[in-house]
């Protein structure tokens, strides 16, 4: 009955009811599937306080993962660049389910900012991560990387990927954003190569998983 209400109130966007529905969360004794729509709903009653408390639950081994993701996925549409440190924790933790990292690396690329690309970078051409979520992070620095640092971590991990159709379209990115930087400064990139290796005659295609 507590989440119904609370529910209805999330719809109705009472904000007091926030801190309601974070304690409701951890509430075992409700039906995931209720508290996985009461996660969601926190979207209608954001507030920047919420980040502390949900970071909390999303690290919560005794919650179902559902009602995890369901946390990681109001973070990533409403906690902006404060709530990344906590995402990247999920996607990198080797002991989260599967379906939880690939939700936070979801967010993380949907909120990523640049003071995060050295984190995105880490992540992207980790051997030890599964594809999916290297590829996610690649995603992300396509969208909004610009370093320098990154174009050369990028060209160094192009040819011996197993992605390198994803390492190469976020290169390319990444370098037109770097370049206008330098030209601004009078420098200019002279490292980047012309096709992914993927593409080459003879080169060897490799199939992304």
């Amino acid at each position: 009955m507590r989440g119904a209400i609370a529910l209805t109130l999330a719809t109705l966007r009472h904000r007091p009811a926030a801190m309601e529905i974070v304690a409701l969360l951890a509430d075992t004794r409700i039906d995931p599937s209720i508290r996985q729509a009461l996660g969601e709903s926190l979207e209608n009653l954001w507030d920047p306080s919420l980040i502390s408390p949900l970071t909390r639950l999303i690290h919560d081994p005794a919650l179902e993962p559902a009602v995890r993701q369901s946390i990681v996925r109001t973070l990533g549409g409403q906690g902006g660049p404060e709530a990344f440190s906590a995402l990247w924790i999920s996607a990198k933790n080797p002991e989260a389910p599967i379906p939880l990292r690939r939700a936070a690396v979801d967010a993380m690329a949907a909120c990523a900012s640049p003071e995060f690309e050295e984190a995105l970078v880490s992540l992207a051409l980790d051997p030890e991560i599964p594809p999916y979520i290297r590829g996610r992070a690649l995603e992300g620095l396509r969208r909004m990387g610009g370093d320098v640092k990154t174009v050369e971590a990028l060209v160094a991990a192009l040819p011996g990927s197993d992605m390198p159709n994803a390492v190469f379209s976020a290169l390319m990115e990444v370098a037109r954003r770097a370049r206008v930087r330098l030209l601004q400064k009078g420098e200019s990139i002279r490292w980047v190569p012309e096709e992914s290796p993927a593409q080459r005659p003879g080169g060897g295609q490799r199939e992304e998983r």
